[in-house]
């Protein structure tokens, strides 16, 4: 008996080895310190995200002068930090519980907020703690690929992507304080900064949801 195989079976499995191997993928770790434990999960969290290089420990009014004002919602970067927040967002509530306040969703693109006019608007969502997420350094490693076919082969040099994350957890009635901060180093492999948040929050909201800092 002769074992016909259809070409266009043939050519839509190469197909999809293909589109696999060109999807964004990456390796992730992350370290976690629980500095103080709450007596229960929290149900809402506001949602902040920035780009520094700074270490900024404490959302007090002299490290929001130096390091947020200017920063959480600048035109520069806003795609990349729009697309954090919803990530975040879609990995930390399910069903819209813990109910997810996103920095975007309330403050305007390119507009200044004095310390007080920053903190007001933010008790004013109701939401019971502050996730503050630091992207606090993005860089590129370069990796040889080559390719064979026949006897001939071709080497090329690819970028991929990586990123280092900050994120505290604040309680709303104590933000000089962190309650838990994470580090997690994300590394690209044909990925695109979209992969990269996603890969940064599932790390961070499985981690607080086993602290108990979340449902």
């Amino acid at each position: 008996m002769k074992i016909f195989k259809s070409r266009s079976t043939h050519t839509n499995f190469i197909l999809l080895i293909f589109l696999v191997l060109l999807s964004g993928c990456a390796l992730s770790n992350i370290t976690s310190v629980s500095k103080n434990k709450t007596t229960k999960p929290f149900s809402s969290f506001f949602i902040l995200c920035v780009e520094s290089p700074d270490e900024i420990k404490a959302l007090n009014k002299e490290n929001y002068e130096n390091f947020i004002a200017n920063n959480f919602n600048k035109i520069d970067g806003l795609n990349v930090r729009s697309q954090l927040e919803k990530t975040i967002s879609r990995n930390l509530s399910i069903g819209n519980f813990p109910r997810i306040v996103k920095s975007l969703d309330v403050f305007q693109v390119d507009e200044q907020y004095t310390y007080e006019e920053f903190m007001e608007k933010i008790g004013a969502t109701g939401t019971e703690a502050i996730l503050f997420v630091n992207l606090r350094n993005y860089w590129q490693s370069k990796e040889y690929v080559t390719s064979y076919y026949k006897r001939s082969s071709v080497t090329r040099e690819e970028l991929e992507p990586n990123a280092t994350y900050y994120a505290y957890l604040y309680d709303l009635r104590n933000i000089d304080e962190y309650l838990w901060l994470s580090k997690v180093n994300v590394y690209g492999i044909n990925a695109g900064y979209d992969t990269l948040n996603n890969y940064f929050a599932r790390r961070i909201s499985k981690d607080l949801k086993k602290n108990k800092y979340s449902y």
